[in-house]
């Protein structure tokens, strides 16, 4: 990424993450869907300052943001594993990027940060669940993420093929 930075998500970022949130998500996953309905970039905006005040005083969550020129462009979320039926300890929760900042270098920025804090030296196991029509498939794959589930699921009125990905403990993402 040129000419950016990552940092620690604080609350006071809660809407431009709702932006970028809103902005993506409407371009990745519109597509998906027969009757996609658009999440209000002021109701994400609400959502991550819920999230993220309540996650400042939780140590095991990471949440990042990427910024260039001053502008949240990019985000990650990361904690414990939701689901414990894919023998993960740890899991990204969402990263999103807006669609003009794509192939930069950003996502992979905030990757290598929020594993490295998320995971630390002792690496260990982690999931991703994506649906298998988004092109974050290859960026997963590219970091080693091995499909652990693959279930026809509907998003919003459109058939996909929900996904997991999953890095075993001692394997770097």
């Amino acid at each position: 990424m040129t000419h950016g930075s990552v940092r620690s998500a604080t609350v006071e970022d809660a809407e431009a993450i709702g932006s970028v949130h809103a902005v993506s998500s409407d371009e990745a996953y519109g597509p998906l869907a027969r009757d996609y309905q658009a999440t209000p970039a002021e109701e994400r905006a609400r959502f991550w300052r819920a999230l993220l005040a309540r996650a400042q005083s939780d140590p095991r969550r990471v949440d990042l943001v990427a910024e260039a020129h001053g502008d949240v462009i990019g985000f990650l979320s990361a904690g414990p594993a939701r689901r414990q039926d894919v023998g993960a300890d740890l899991e990204v929760y969402v990263i999103h990027v807006l669609p003009e900042q794509r192939g930069r270098g950003v996502g992979r920025q905030l990757w290598a940060e929020g594993c490295g804090r998320l995971r630390g030296v002792e690496l260990p196991s982690m999931l991703v669940e994506t649906y298998a029509q988004l092109r974050c498939c290859t960026f997963y794959e590219a970091r080693g993420g091995r499909v652990v589930e693959r279930v026809p699921d509907v998003y919003d009125g459109g058939e996909v093929t929900r996904v997991v990905y999953h890095w075993a403990r001692g394997v770097p993402g």
